[in-house]
């Protein structure tokens, strides 16, 4: 038993070691890539020069965007749009629902909405499923010396 557990330490350092290089490498390329897409004028990011989008009509301009190709490494680059959402959590939830009943309904005070609001996420709460299950975890031995 003690093998393995020494043998799982020296995996856990190895893949300590790896997610540090990784780290290190993704933002690089990172930078790299925000560097690539400064250069590009594209219409429609609102940067100089671009043509800033078209304000007022509701729909979303569609960005026709480069492509690279390297024969070489058998690779093709494509500029992508992508839309990132902030995360759906309890506080979200509860401005949100509060709004929607301060909107929505007809009530009669704060306090009604609040426990409305309340009702609802501990609903939410108690529907989560949850899974319980045993993992190892590290934690480092500190020493403390006799001097101190």
């Amino acid at each position: 038993m003690d093998t393995s557990v020494v043998q799982w330490v020296l995996y856990d350092n190895k893949l300590k070691e790896y997610a540090e290089k990784s780290k290190k490498l993704r933002q690089e390329r990172d930078i790299v890539s925000q560097n690539i897409i400064d250069s590009l004028a594209i219409p429609g990011l609102g940067g100089p020069g671009t043509g800033g989008g078209t304000e007022g009509s509701g729909e979303p301009e569609l960005l026709v965007l480069p492509q690279y190709s390297i024969e070489s490494l058998n690779t093709k680059v494509l500029c992508h749009q992508s839309k990132t959402y902030d995360s759906l959590n309890y506080r979200f939830l509860t401005e949100c629902l509060k709004d929607y009943f301060k909107d929505k309904l007809d009530v009669h005070g704060q306090s009604e909405t609040d426990a409305i609001t309340a009702d609802i996420l501990q609903h939410i709460r108690s529907k989560r499923k949850i899974t319980t299950k045993i993992i190892l975890k590290r934690d480092i031995i500190t020493h403390i010396s006799e001097g101190s």
